[in-house]
């Protein structure tokens, strides 16, 4: 294929795509990095291949609006659209737990723009631990023994 039969649709894509940083993604490739730093003590084996990670099938088939509001959104809707962030800040939201993948998810979810005009409600019925502390960054030691 010559660069001749190359959508310039596609390089525009992969260019929006390569200059984003959107947190869901971020979040994916720090948690790799962590667990590989953690292997260089030897007791476990780090990744010993090439990784691809890829979302060409996330970005809209259809025209969208990719001009910025020079906002924290800006690169997600460089990727996704305004219709996209617009459709995603009004939505209202229901999550079960607030463990240590449930401060994960609140955080991604924030960073988003999720529910900025609608609603994300949070239920976990568990007690708050010392031991929890360490992956839970939505509380502190003063909030041990609470719910």
């Amino acid at each position: 294929m010559s660069v001749e039969q190359v959508d310039a649709e596609i390089i525009r894509n992969i260019a929006r795509y390569a200059r984003a940083s959107i947190s869901p993604n971020a979040s994916f490739w720090g948690g790799i990095v962590a667990q590989e730093i953690i292997k260089h003590n030897g007791k476990f084996v780090p990744i010993r291949q090439w990784l691809h990670n890829e979302f060409f099938e996330a970005i809209p088939n259809v025209k969208v609006d990719r001009n910025p509001l020079n906002s924290r959104y800006d690169d997600q809707i460089a990727i996704f659209g305004r219709e996209f962030q617009a459709s995603i800040s009004k939505k209202r939201s229901f999550m079960i737990g607030a463990g240590a993948l449930g401060c994960e998810f609140l955080k991604i979810f924030a960073l988003m723009g999720l529910g900025t005009e609608g609603l994300l409600t949070v239920a976990d019925d568990d007690t708050i631990e010392i031991s929890n502390l360490s992956r839970q960054f939505l509380f502190r030691s003063e909030n041990v023994g609470s719910a």
